[in-house]
């Protein structure tokens, strides 16, 4: 209740309010980071990211913003070492990335569930990729079902099971070999607005209780995204792009209160959400029209 006494009012823009973490050991790092398509001369050059840099802080929830093109999900690939910068370093807990990496959950905009497999099977898969035996993996995809509250459709498979029940079986299977890091791209943007917004509520609830014995977050979310609402209300941190070429408009923390899953319905009419959005969205159409300005 004391948390929706503060929401109540206008906050103050400070970065305490949100979980900024710039304290924390940057647990990922893109330096001078560039992106080339295309030859060198020909017509076909696309610069997709030019001399990007930016560190995300171990436990950090980042939001990445921008129109298509700007390079939010080639930074996202680089991340999962799917991906190699054309110049520049991306570092991942002080490493190059290299896939597969299990101490990372990549999650898509699609549940991407193998339709054979049932539910607890799916959340299983990277804990059989791993060589877990069978009935610890049984175990574990069963908490992990539990957790996201679809305790008793283990054995139900992806069509019997409603998108946004699939979409939390995508999050439990994410989650399941216990990632330092999760990589999402635009992980709820298949779901129609109240499915959206109450699985937005479900995942942060899950990444806010999920601490260590200092309190802190255990795990760092870059979220790749459309949606500045969705940005705005589940980051601790959001970055805009600039498209063609890919850069960085702003890089924004959002002061808002945590922890915030349970009040999500409430901070997204709180004066200071609507500034935040505001100014997001300034920057945002900004980015916008200097794309379209550049590409006339």
């Amino acid at each position: 209740m004391a948390n929706a006494q503060i929401i109540s009012k206008d906050l103050p823009a400070t970065a305490e309010a949100g979980q900024g973490k710039s304290d924390a050991d940057p647990i990922l790092s893109f330096e001078h980071i560039s992106q080339v398509y295309g030859g060198t001369g020909g017509t076909d050059r696309f610069v997709a990211l030019d001399d990007v840099s930016f560190e995300v802080p171990a436990g950090q929830f980042i939001a990445i913003v921008g129109a298509s093109g700007c390079g939010k999900t080639t930074l996202l690939n680089m991340a999962a070492g799917l991906a190699e910068p054309t110049g520049g370093t991306v570092l991942l807990s002080g490493k190059t990335p290299k896939s597969p990496n299990y101490d990372l959950g990549y999650m898509f905009a699609r549940d991407s569930l193998l339709p054979w497999r049932s539910a607890r099977k799916n959340v299983a898969l990277p804990l059989e990729a791993r060589g877990v035996p069978a009935a610890k993996r049984k175990a574990r995809a069963d908490e992990m079902l539990a957790l996201v509250g679809l305790a008793g459709k283990e054995k139900q498979f992806p069509s019997q099971l409603s998108q946004g029940m699939r979409q939390r079986v995508a999050i439990a299977r994410t989650m399941a070999s216990d990632p330092s890091t999760l990589l999402m791209d635009e992980p709820f943007a298949a779901l129609d607005a109240r499915t959206r917004l109450h699985m937005q509520g479900e995942f942060l609830k899950i990444w806010e209780n999920d601490v260590d014995e200092n309190g802190r977050t255990r795990r760092t979310v870059f979220l790749v995204t459309h949606d500045l609402q969705e940005a705005t209300v589940l980051a601790d941190r959001v970055i805009v792009m600039l498209p063609s070429p890919g850069r960085i408009a702003t890089d924004m923390l959002i002061d808002l209160p945590r922890p915030r899953a349970h009040l999500i319905d409430e901070i997204i009419f709180t004066e200071r959400f609507r500034e935040l959005q505001h100014e997001l969205f300034t920057q945002l159409e900004g980015a916008v029209s200097h794309g379209a300005s550049r590409t006339d």
